[in-house]
């Protein structure tokens, strides 16, 4: 396996100075390239044929193949962000580097508030690392409420993304490109809500464009995957749910949940229970059986937790 470019068998140092010259400078960069990007430097003098079969070879070259023992070693020494419940972070052992979790709930379930307390831990533990949070429904994000969990300089360092107007889902796509492009470090990335916007869509109403609408759900998936990737930190996904009675348990499904399922680490589905409690369901988790917690959640963040 090649860690260079210049290492692709065939590959030399002229052809590696063309490529730099189109912005493409590592072996992830290359796989990834549309070959019809030739054209647009007709300065450098090399075919979208020849670029196509380059491309092909770095794609093969940036597949990792790890022994068990890199693998275990790979998530021991994985960074993680405290989700602000220590129980919870007790079995999952915190919010890990470069995954998505999707958090699903109705209104009032504690959602949005438990991704405050996720964003003011992830900075102070990180040492003062900014942190993300995407705001795609008004008014959502209010800093006073991180700076009453935490204090000035904790909400000082949490930014925020404003998407909204007729092209909401395309500005909320362009907006992973944005912070990736923007921070080189962060602790943590929030997306409140990453569904709101497919839902108001009206060219995803009815059931003929099911199609469409998990194309784009999978696009931005992507975009979200290669964005935690690159900044080395967790996302949280907070998403809305829609009722289905012959559903098991709560009765209540994330939409978009069959695509979900299978691009998100794991979900944290969020139902309140009366008394001021709120049952946390943590399901396909990569690591552990699907398990339940009771917590108190309010303006302050979460007071307590226990198994259900």
């Amino acid at each position: 396996m090649a860690d260079e470019i210049g290492d692709i068998k065939g590959v030399g140092s002229t052809t590696v100075d063309k490529l730099t010259r189109m912005g493409l400078e590592d072996i992830q960069e290359l796989a990834k390239a549309d070959p019809s990007l030739a054209s647009e430097y007709p300065d450098v003098s090399m075919s979208e044929d020849r670029l196509e079969g380059i491309i092909e070879d770095a794609a093969a070259n940036a597949i990792v193949i790890q022994s068990g023992d890199e693998v275990v070693d790979q998530y021991e020494n994985i960074t993680t962000r405290p989700s602000g419940i220590s129980e919870l972070d007790e079995k999952v052992g915190g919010f890990e580097a470069r995954s998505l979790i999707a958090i699903g709930g109705s209104t009032g379930s504690g959602k949005t508030q438990l991704a405050f307390q996720a964003l003011g831990e992830a900075v102070l533990d990180s040492g003062g690392k900014p942190a993300v949070y995407i705001e795609t429904e008004p008014d959502r994000y209010r800093g006073g409420r991180i700076q009453q969990m935490f204090d000035k300089d904790v909400q000082s360092k949490v930014h925020k993304v404003s998407v909204g107007g007729e092209e909401a889902l395309d500005m909320q796509y362009r907006s992973y490109k944005a912070v990736e492009e923007q921070f080189n470090d962060v602790s943590l990335v929030v997306v409140d809500s990453f569904t709101a916007r497919f839902r108001l869509a009206t060219k995803f109403d009815g059931r003929e464009s099911l199609g469409k609408r998990n194309q784009e759900f999978s696009r931005h998936l992507q975009a979200l995957e290669q964005m935690a990737r690159s900044l080395d930190c967790p996302v949280l996904l907070i998403c809305q749910v829609y009722a289905n009675p012959t559903q098991y348990g709560s009765g209540d499904v994330i939409y978009g949940s069959s695509l979900m399922m299978h691009m998100v680490n794991y979900v944290m589905k969020m139902r309140s229970s009366g008394n001021a409690m709120t049952n946390i369901t943590v399901q396909n988790h990569p690591e552990m059986s699907d398990f339940e917690l009771s917590a108190q959640i309010n303006d302050g963040g979460v007071d307590s937790a226990r198994d259900v």
